[in-house]
C-alpha cells in the first residue's frame, strides 16, 4: 500500500518511477580506486531504450571532517554519442559536454560509507548554488526531492543519474537511489550543464574534497 501511494504521488508530480536497474556495468579497466573497479563503460536502459556509455573520467570524493579526510564515494563520469568530445581540462570540461553531439551523460556514485539523505541533499544544494542553479523550482528541485526521498545511501551501493538529450529538445533525467528506486523527470534544454556542474563546475567555499574530485575526473583517462 505504501509503495502504491509513493508511486501515485510521483505520478501526480510528473515524475515516473521505474522498477529495473538503470545501469549495467561493462568490463573493468583494471584500475581500482578505494577498492572500487573502474569500468570502461556501461549500458543504461531507460523506457526500453539502451544507451551505450563510455567512461571518460573517474575519481574519489572525500569530505574533510574535524581535519580528517573521509572517503565518501567513487565517481564514474560517462558520456554517450560523442564521448571523445570530453576535454580533460578543468577549465573546459563542463563546456565540452554541453555539446549536442553528446547525446547523454551519466554519473555513478559508489558509496564507501553510509551517507544520510540530509547530508547528500545539502552537498548537492551547496554545489547547485555555487553554480547559480535555482534549487527552489524546476528539475533541480525535483532532483533534490528524489535524493531526500531516497533515504540513506548505503555503503557498497550506487546512486546513478542519467541525463539524455531528447528529439523534442527537452532532456530526460533518471535518478536511481542505492535502493534501486529510479525516478524519471523531464527537464528543459540545458539541464545537463546544471547537473554536471555538481561535479565539474564551481565548488562551494571550503569544499576541497569536491575540488579534488573535479581535478581527478578531468585528469583520469
Amino acid at each position: 500500500m505504501h509503495r502504491l501511494l509513493v508511486i501515485g504521488l510521483c505520478a501526480l508530480a510528473g515524475v515516473q518511477t521505474v522498477a529495473a536497474r538503470v545501469l549495467t556495468a561493462g568490463a573493468a579497466k583494471g584500475i581500482k580506486v578505494a577498492g572500487v573497479d573502474i569500468v570502461q563503460g556501461a549500458t543504461a536502459t531507460i523506457a526500453g531504450k539502451s544507451i551505450p556509455l563510455t567512461t571518460v573520467g573517474w575519481g574519489l570524493r572525500q569530505k574533510h571532517v574535524l581535519g580528517f579526510a573521509v572517503d565518501v564515494y567513487v565517481a564514474h563520469l560517462m558520456a554517450a554519442g560523442a564521448p571523445q568530445k570530453f576535454q580533460h581540462d578543468e577549465s573546459r570540461a563542463l563546456d565540452s559536454l554541453d555539446d549536442p553531439a553528446v547525446t547523454a551523460v551519466a554519473m555513478q556514485l559508489t558509496f564507501l560509507r553510509a551517507v544520510d539523505s540530509a547530508a547528500l541533499v545539502d552537498s548537492f544544494t551547496q554545489s547547485f548554488k555555487a553554480n547559480g542553479v535555482d534549487t527552489t523550482s524546476g528539475t533541480a528541485r525535483e532532483l533534490l526531492a528524489r535524493a531526500a526521498e531516497g533515504g540513506t545511501s548505503e555503503k557498497g551501493k550506487s546512486i546513478v543519474v542519467v541525463c539524455e538529450r531528447m528529439p523534442d529538445r527537452t532532456e530526460r533525467v533518471t535518478y536511481e537511489t542505492t535502493a534501486g528506486v529510479a525516478s524519471v523527470m523531464t527537464a528543459p534544454q540545458g539541464f545537463i550543464r546544471s547537473l554536471l556542474s555538481l561535479w565539474l563546475g564551481k565548488t562551494a567555499p571550503g569544499d576541497d574534497g569536491l575540488a579534488a574530485l573535479r581535478a581527478a575526473l578531468c585528469k583520469s583517462r
